[in-house]
């Protein structure tokens, strides 16, 4: 550290750094997990054969939407929040042997969703000085 400043300076500048530090990696730990939970739900909807727990990890991907909060992601939030009981009641099955499945409506409405994330993905990717062109690869795939 800079030797000219006092002990209490440096000790301050130091904390203010780490903290910095702190704060991004928590904010890209919270941009993973929007992404891992996207994705995770997009594959779910069109790859697996039983829906049982879609509306958990909706749940999830709501709470990562909130924690990073922000105007961005707010129509998001609001359009998860107003969807999620028909979300869920659409999964509900008449009897324990029935296995739940997804309609059609709602893994168009997901799919919309997903593209929305990842359009904010990326442009809050390009805002920290790099676009990542696998994020423009998957946006293009899933259109």
């Amino acid at each position: 550290m800079y030797k000219w400043l006092s002990p209490e300076i440096q000790m301050l500048s130091t904390m203010f750094i780490l903290n910095s530090f702190a704060e991004h990696f928590s904010t890209f730990g919270l941009l993973n997990q929007l992404v891992t939970l996207s994705h995770q739900l997009n594959y779910d909807a069109f790859n697996r054969s039983n829906h049982k727990y879609m509306a958990h990890q909706l749940a999830l991907l709501y709470q990562s939407i909130n924690l990073l909060g922000g105007k961005e992601l707010f129509a998001q939030r609001k359009e998860v929040e107003g969807n999620f009981k028909v979300f869920k009641s659409k999964l509900a099955t008449k009897d324990k042997a029935s296995i739940p499945k997804l309609p059609h409506d709602e893994k168009e409405w997901y799919v919309i969703l997903h593209v929305f994330l990842l359009v904010f993905l990326v442009k809050t990717n390009d805002c920290m000085g790099s676009v990542d062109i696998n994020a423009v690869y998957i946006i293009q795939d899933c259109c």
